[in-house]
């Protein structure tokens, strides 16, 4: 899910898996490479992976897991580096599946303008009565 994105889980009994939510600060998406990966990754709402890229999948999120749990010297590190890895794997998934996401011209085009409304937004506040 994206920041701000609305959603609702339904989750019957017996069920598993990861949810991972981070804050932007500790991801650095400030950077142009993080950012491009995170917006690449981000363009599908719904991942259907092969067995074998399922397989990698759950290995780095067991061990983001495994690492958040044991809090040893340096657990956020790993978690980020291996965060840069579920995100490659995942845009490999959008070259590997048929496209069934938003166009991404003009999913960029609302990620640049809602970041462009919340930058300004704090220091332009005009009111203008037409």
């Amino acid at each position: 899910m994206r920041p701000g994105q609305v959603h609702k889980q339904v989750l019957k009994a017996g069920t598993t898996g990861w949810l991972l939510q981070f804050k932007p600060a500790f991801y650095d998406i400030q950077h142009p490479q993080t950012s491009q990966l995170i917006t690449k990754a981000g363009h599908y709402n719904c991942y259907k992976p092969a067995a074998a890229s399922f397989k990698k999948l759950v290995s780095v999120l067991n061990y983001i897991f495994q690492e958040y749990t044991s809090k040893k010297e340096g657990y956020q590190d790993i978690i980020k580096a291996n965060l840069g890895k579920l995100f490659i794997e995942l845009v490999r998934q959008q070259q590997t599946s048929p496209r069934t996401s938003v166009n991404s011209y003009t999913q960029e085009r609302l990620e640049d303008f809602l970041e462009l409304l919340e930058t300004e937004s704090q220091t332009n506040k005009r009111v203008c009565l037409c």
